[in-house]
């Protein structure tokens, strides 16, 4: 019987994959709608008002925010590493630790703000002022999920490094 620890473990994984999937699924739905929206203009001499809206207002942030967590796991984040080449083993280690742990600060407040932007937008019933008249809310929520997700996966990465330095430390007598 698998531990707990790590079948939640596979679950987060899962979960942070999922979001892979949504973004690449809402790429093609942003694909096939503004091909949609050009043959409506430019063949049928027709306007879609939303298109655009849905696009730009929703699409275009959720593709931004949602893979974050994934990216961060797949270690594809972008880093700047002048500094660590010029550090020896055991300081890039902990250089890494300190920048992981303050992303996850950083995480931690962008997830607290963004569920406060979403339920002030959610609750006043805010509106994008353009011609489909859109909710806010749903287009804001995404940085509550996505900074959630971040969280998770920044302790995972932490944890993966505390074990992999815990069990690669010599033990002294």
């Amino acid at each position: 019987m698998a531990e707990p620890q790590s079948r939640i473990k596979v679950i987060l994984h899962r979960t942070i994959e999922a979001t892979a999937w949504m973004t690449s699924l809402l790429i093609v739905m942003m694909m096939l709608l503004i091909t949609y929206d050009v043959l409506l203009r430019y063949v049928f001499r027709a306007q879609s008002r939303w298109i655009n809206d849905f696009v730009t207002l929703y699409l275009m942030i959720y593709v931004a925010m949602l893979p974050a967590a994934w990216v961060l796991l797949k270690g594809d984040h972008v880093a700047v590493d002048l500094l660590l080449s010029y550090m020896g083993t055991k300081q890039q280690h902990y250089m890494t630790l300190v920048t992981r742990i303050l992303g996850l600060i950083y995480s931690i407040v962008l997830t607290w703000q963004g569920g406060i932007y979403a339920l002030r937008e959610f609750t006043f019933k805010t509106e994008f002022p353009t011609s489909s008249w859109l909710p806010v809310w749903p287009a804001v929520s995404v940085i509550f999920v996505s900074g959630l997700l971040l969280c998770v996966a920044f302790i995972m990465k932490i944890g993966e490094q505390l074990r992999f330095r815990k069990h690669n430390t010599p033990h002294s007598g």
